[in-house]
């Protein structure tokens, strides 16, 4: 199963950890980005099977702040419905996961989430939405 991940995260040391264990996955191709996501909004859901979201996350539209990672999920929801979100954050806050939910998001899950488990969740979204396309 080839995935398609597109990370939405500003550059650091944890956007650099998922970067290296994704990349150590079979069949998983990570496409990341952070603050210059304008390009890529237009239809992100055909392009991608899955997206993983960090909670810091702030993006840039000509030159200008434009939104957090909440309103990136709700601006994403506008135009696909159907491919997974998953916010990755600090698992503690109830109001950060509540936030996340609202917003659009299928899943939240702490930063310190081991590679396994993020791999099989990936996994197991990405199958979920694939038969949800073809039904």
């Amino acid at each position: 199963m080839n995935i398609r991940i597109f990370l939405a995260a500003n550059p650091s040391e944890f956007r650099h950890r998922l970067e290296r264990e994704l990349s150590c996955c079979s069949g998983l191709e990570l496409f990341c980005t952070g603050t210059g996501i304008s390009d890529l909004l237009s239809g992100i859901g055909r392009k991608f099977d899955i997206i993983l979201i960090d909670s810091r996350l702030f993006y840039v539209i000509s030159g200008s702040i434009v939104g957090n990672a909440y309103e990136l999920i709700a601006n994403i929801r506008k135009t696909s419905t159907i491919v997974p979100i998953i916010m990755l954050g600090d698992g503690t806050v109830l109001a950060d996961r509540i936030h996340a939910l609202q917003s659009g998001s299928d899943d939240f899950l702490d930063w310190e989430v081991g590679p396994e488990e993020l791999e099989y969740r990936i996994k197991n979204w990405v199958k979920r939405a694939r038969r949800q396309e073809l039904a």
